[in-house]
């Protein structure tokens, strides 16, 4: 994996041994993107209909502690591109568009495989943007075994 972080933008690369159809099952199936999104600690719901403009909710638990993340589809081309953005209730910040990043999937087949782009943007705060990082590193690391082993 490519990770590449510089002027508060984070873009990490993957290349991921199944098909662009089934990756996209993965990036935008609420029960496939809990397989691979989750901490054991967690419990998630994932609620949009994957439309242009409609709301983008995950709400749950993590630790016990109850969280709400929100957003709004901003793109959604299947098989080739995801954008939405993002704000987490964890953050206490105000729902307020200069609060919100941008989270970007741009997906690119190949015979046997498919590169997955991240890029994420606009972070409010410096401790969102190092979370993010973190968090995008090891989850796309879980995404990639669980698309190519089918194991967690």
């Amino acid at each position: 994996m490519t990770l590449i972080e510089q002027n508060d933008i984070v873009r990490k690369i993957i290349t991921i041994d199944a098909p662009v159809s089934i990756v996209w099952q993965y990036l935008t199936t609420p029960d496939l993107m809990k397989l691979w999104m989750l901490d054991a600690d967690m419990e998630m719901d994932i609620l949009t209909d994957w439309k242009i403009g409609s709301p983008i909710k995950m709400k749950g638990k993590f630790h016990r502690i109850k969280f709400e993340n929100t957003g709004t589809i901003l793109t959604c081309q299947k098989e080739k591109v995801l954008i939405y953005t993002h704000l987490s209730s964890i953050s206490r910040l105000a729902a307020r568009a200069e609060n919100f990043c941008t989270i970007t999937f741009m997906l690119i087949p190949a015979e046997q495989s498919t590169t997955l782009e991240l890029t994420i943007t606009n972070f409010p705060t410096y401790a969102i943007f190092t979370h993010m990082a973190f968090y995008w590193k090891t989850t796309l690391e879980v995404l990639k075994r669980q698309l190519e082993n089918n194991t967690l």
